[in-house]
């Protein structure tokens, strides 16, 4: 082989070697960000392995993530005044200004329209008020008041208010003060010593409601106010103006304008 056929030979090694590395390699002039953005996007997403250092300029030890501890952001959200804490997320109250108590504690906030709707919660961390919580509610741009969470850790158990047939019948048979207008809407007892003759009137009839009315003379004399039947029983006492009366009103008609009452006066001995 003669020296121009060795040339040609190595020139055509050199194109097919020169063909083999342009299609494997990008030139540096045409790898712009702009395809390198393209390829990292086609791999991207869960299980991808890819990792950053940074979301939206923060680190990841700022930001709180579920069930990991979070005492540090605490410390770097400091506010002495509540009033300035008006973006959600959690902060260290020092207790300074605008809060419910001069006590240090952890300040959580819940914005719905920024200064204006706020929720604050506030769990006190000081010795004195340890353990207690506040909350208040800025609205419509105006902060309300504090108010403190009733808890088993700071608080007696609250009374059971329920509402039973026990409790109902034994309030009905406590004794309480009257006037001359008696309201028969519920079953009772109630006493009145008179000052003066009274005509007692009555309100609030319902059929079958009971109510026994005690009435101490006093030197005075109780009567009936016209508006009312008094169906009386035979034996009832006559009412006089010395001695204690116990006097059993049953309602047996309540139609307006022509109410009606079963009536036994008794006298005390």
């Amino acid at each position: 082989m003669n020296l121009i056929e060795r040339l040609e030979n190595l020139a055509s090694r050199i194109a097919q070697e020169i063909k083999s590395v342009k299609s494997n390699y990008l030139l540096a002039q045409v790898y712009s960000a702009d395809d390198v953005l393209t390829k990292v996007k086609s791999v991207d997403g869960p299980n991808s392995g890819l990792d950053a250092d940074l979301l939206d300029g923060k680190h990841a030890s700022e930001l709180l993530i579920c069930g990991v501890n979070s005492t540090s952001l605490y410390s770097d959200n400091v506010v002495t005044d509540a009033n300035n804490a008006t973006k959600s997320g959690f902060y260290y109250f020092t207790g300074a200004t605008n809060g419910p108590v001069a006590k240090y504690g952890h300040l959580h906030v819940t914005t719905s329209w920024p200064n204006t709707w706020i929720n604050q919660l506030l769990f006190i961390q000081e010795d004195g008020q340890y353990g207690k919580t506040y909350i208040r509610k800025k609205i419509n741009g105006t902060w309300g008041a504090w108010f403190r969470i009733l808890d088993g850790f700071n608080d007696s158990p609250l009374t059971d208010g329920s509402v039973s047939y026990a409790r109902v019948s034994s309030a009905l048979k406590q004794k309480g003060t009257i006037s001359a207008s008696v309201d028969l809407s519920a079953s009772g007892i109630g006493e009145m010593t008179l000052s003066a003759n009274t005509a007692f009137t009555f309100t609030g009839f319902e059929v079958n409601k009971s109510f026994l009315l005690i009435i101490v003379a006093n030197g005075f004399t109780p009567s009936w106010a016209a508006a009312v039947k008094h169906i009386a029983v035979e034996g009832n006492a006559s009412f006089a103006n010395s001695g204690t009366f116990y006097v059993s009103l049953t309602c047996i008609d309540a139609t307006s304008g022509s109410e009606k009452l079963l009536t036994v006066i008794m006298k005390g001995v």
